[in-house]
């Protein structure tokens, strides 16, 4: 594991070396990797007043997205212990960010698990949109020094398999957890 994370550090620097050139290009990458996330949210909660199929859809979506970035992310992270690109010589990391494992990324985890479970639930423009801003964001977090390229690999690997195994129980995550919630929130009009 050490030669792959070797490598991968000095791919790193040399991903840094090509985008460290502009100023007003590393802001670009700044924003992007900081802020295009809290576009999220906002997505999410359209949707959910859209239609009651959407609704299920997304709600199985988040409790998918969840468990990868909370569960599998998070064991992965114990597992391995890698800290962030600043330990690392030679990387700058050009966002401020909490000292605390880089291996898997979080976010990735998180943004691949809902894209390709909003793909397995039949909304499959949409999936591919999140997949873009998924993308974007773990790509431009690895621009700005948070990530190695390889956690946000394994991250989008961890959430894919997620909403893979979700999308597999979703009978059961249907009427045991969506069905029963949704119920229990329609009697608030949500």
């Amino acid at each position: 594991m050490g030669k792959i994370f070797e490598f991968d550090g000095r791919f790193l620097i040399s991903i840094q070396e090509l985008v460290d050139k502009n100023h007003w290009l590393n802001q670009v990458w700044i924003f992007l990797a900081q802020y295009l996330i809290y576009g999220l949210p906002i997505l999410l909660l359209v949707l959910w007043f859209w239609s009651a199929p959407t609704k299920k859809a997304v709600f199985k979506s988040v409790v998918a997205a969840v468990f990868g970035w909370l569960v599998f992310g998070k064991a992965l992270a114990l597992l391995v212990n890698r800290p962030r690109p600043e330990a690392f010589a030679g990387t700058q990391e050009l966002l401020f960010h909490r000292p605390d494992t880089s291996f898997p990324s979080d976010h990735a985890a998180l943004l691949f698990a809902l894209a390709l479970s909003m793909r397995l639930h039949g909304y499959k423009r949409l999936g591919n949109i999140m997949f873009i801003i998924a993308g974007i964001i773990s790509i431009t977090r690895v621009f700005v020094g948070v990530h190695y390229p390889l956690d946000v690999i394994v991250g989008a690997i961890v959430g894919c398999i997620a909403a893979v195994l979700f999308w597999l129980i979703d009978e059961y995550l249907d009427r045991y957890l969506a069905v029963p919630v949704l119920g229990f929130l329609k009697r608030f009009r949500l």
